[in-house]
């Protein structure tokens, strides 16, 4: 999964209440394939704009040993304190969506975003990722609605 991953991933759907609040606009996820500690891992950049002043979140994500779909997060500088695991759940054919979801932190909810590149036909791709969500049933455990980020 790691190898599909590295590019620029536009935020569309998010049960994060972070991604709803006022004045928070244009979430991208920048995946950068790197070698960290002698491993590979990607850069993992989270751009967005909180009015109008661009912040980023900067972390490296490793691959889990036993699930190939999965990540585990830990920050970069000021946030090294922070980890997170992650899965990616569901990825389109032509790989340009993706569904991850995230577990609870000491400081986030259980989770779930719809993310795309960009490209391809957005109402379908779209669609189809809000059927895998219903279907594999993934909001179970999650409390904060799937809500459309701008």
């Amino acid at each position: 999964m790691i190898q599909f991953l590295p590019g620029t991933w536009h935020l569309h759907y998010s049960t994060f209440p972070m991604w709803q609040k006022d004045g928070v606009h244009s979430v991208t996820f920048n995946y950068t394939g790197v070698t960290h500690h002698g491993k590979p891992a990607l850069l993992d950049e989270v751009r967005y704009y909180k009015r109008e002043e661009l912040r980023t979140v900067t972390g490296y994500d490793h691959p889990d040993a036993t699930d190939p779909n999965a990540f585990s997060w830990r920050g970069k500088g000021p946030l090294w304190f922070f980890q997170s695991r992650w899965r990616v759940e569901w990825m389109s054919d032509d790989k340009s969506a993706i569904i991850i979801s995230f577990e609870k932190t000491i400081a986030t909810p259980a989770g779930v975003d719809i993310l795309t590149r960009g490209s391809g036909d957005m109402a379908t791709l779209l669609a189809q990722a809000q059927q895998v969500i219903v279907d594999r049933q993934l909001l179970s455990g999650v409390n904060d609605a799937l809500l459309p980020v701008s």
